[in-house]
């Protein structure tokens, strides 16, 4: 049977379904029944990670947001390749077709089953099995329809199943019928990486530096998050993975996994900025290379300049090498905004800036409030 006769086959009996004739009058449509955590079976998020091309990271805007690892329903995109394995083929292709369609991006997720994780190396008892639709798109079908990830065979009585099971099955048949993807002869070819953000590669990175500062602006995608002012980019026309530090500004330390403590703020500082660069496209610019072959430079996302948006939100301190007017007037604000809300006691901002204070915080609530009333230590403005 070819695949067109496949795909009229599945929506003749679709159709069949729907209207409920002999067979199936007694055919109920599938319902969600399952919830996560004993909340709702469906929830809105923003899409915080892509992890490959069927299992996705998604923040909820509860209060506290909260992260769920989501596995796609009743689908299995090509695995990509740990350490030293290669990608299978299309891997890349659908994870990437996630990234650019979903980071950052507000979704509905609609759990459709779980199963238990008795080995689970993430410390997860359960994995979630949901539907995410982008506005009324469902991503999943997106995926098969364009060959970049097969429809899982449940058997008849087997109920976990996506709620879109029927439009899977027919989006595959169209892709098979038009060789797309997976589905077809032609392979992509081989992606060839060269990791110079690995402390083993100092010597290549020392190599590439000239090449990179010389190529000016470039167009990148976060792939790791290390602190607040250090990340790890793919530049795809240099074909490599670079460390970039951001130039002019120093943000607190993590906590090392040893069990060494971070800096004061230091965990905060790395997820606001995880929140707001991971796997985005991004303009870099290098300006310089440390001696651990680091480059040293500038990191723009949706054209604003993300040592500007750290000193803006007090998770950064300027360093005198590097600065532009820019930082330097959002230090000042940011400093500023600190030293009003202390003062005042009033919550300018649903989230506002950690006090990493510079003296002009200091000045400022001299100024503003005279006398030994005055705060001699600022308090923590997170609440």
């Amino acid at each position: 049977m070819c695949a067109k006769d496949a795909e009229l086959l599945y929506k003749a009996e679709r159709i069949a379904k729907e209207k409920r004739l002999r067979l199936w009058k007694d055919y109920t449509a599938p319902q969600r029944n399952v919830s996560a955590s004993g909340n709702s079976a469906e929830f809105v998020g923003k899409v915080a990670e892509v992890i490959s091309g069927d299992f996705l990271v998604v923040k909820d805007f509860a209060v506290p947001p909260v992260e769920h690892r989501i596995a796609l329903s009743s689908i299995k995109a090509a695995k990509l390749g740990r350490r030293d394995e290669k990608d299978e083929a299309f891997a890349w292709e659908a994870r990437e077709f996630l990234r650019s369609r979903l980071i950052g991006r507000k979704v509905t997720v609609g759990i459709d089953y779980m199963r238990a994780l008795p080995n689970s190396g993430t410390g997860e008892t359960e994995r979630i099995f949901a539907s995410v639709l982008e506005g009324s798109n469902n991503v999943a079908i997106a995926l098969v329809a364009n060959g970049l990830a097969t429809v899982m065979k449940h058997r008849q009585d087997d109920q976990d199943r996506s709620l879109y099971y029927d439009d899977l099955i027919q989006a595959e048949a169209a892709a098979a019928r038009d060789k797309k993807g997976l589905h077809g002869d032609k392979k992509p070819p081989p992606r060839n990486i060269n990791d110079v953000s690995q402390a083993s590669a100092l010597a290549q990175a020392k190599q590439m530096f000239g090449f990179i500062q010389r190529a000016g602006v470039m167009k990148g995608v976060v792939q790791h998050v290390v602190n607040g002012a250090r990340y790890k980019v793919l530049i795809p026309a240099q074909t490599c993975i670079i460390t970039l530090a951001l130039a002019g500004i120093r943000c607190p330390q993590t906590g090392r996994k040893d069990g060494e403590p971070g800096e004061p703020y230091g965990e905060e500082a790395y997820m606001f900025a995880r929140d707001k660069c991971l796997q985005h496209d991004v303009d870099v610019e290098v300006l310089a290379q440390d001696k651990v072959g680091a480059m040293i430079g500038r990191l723009k996302i949706h054209n604003k300049c993300m040592a500007t948006v750290m000193l803006e939100n007090g998770y950064a301190r300027l360093t005198g090498r590097d600065v532009t007017n820019e930082m330097e007037k959002a230090e000042e604000v940011s400093c500023l905004l600190t030293a009003l809300h202390l003062c005042l006691s009033i919550p300018l901002y649903p989230s506002p800036p950690c006090p990493l204070l510079c003296p002009c915080v200091s000045l400022s609530l001299s100024l503003a409030v005279p006398g030994p009333s005055a705060p001699s230590q600022p308090k923590n403005p997170h609440y």
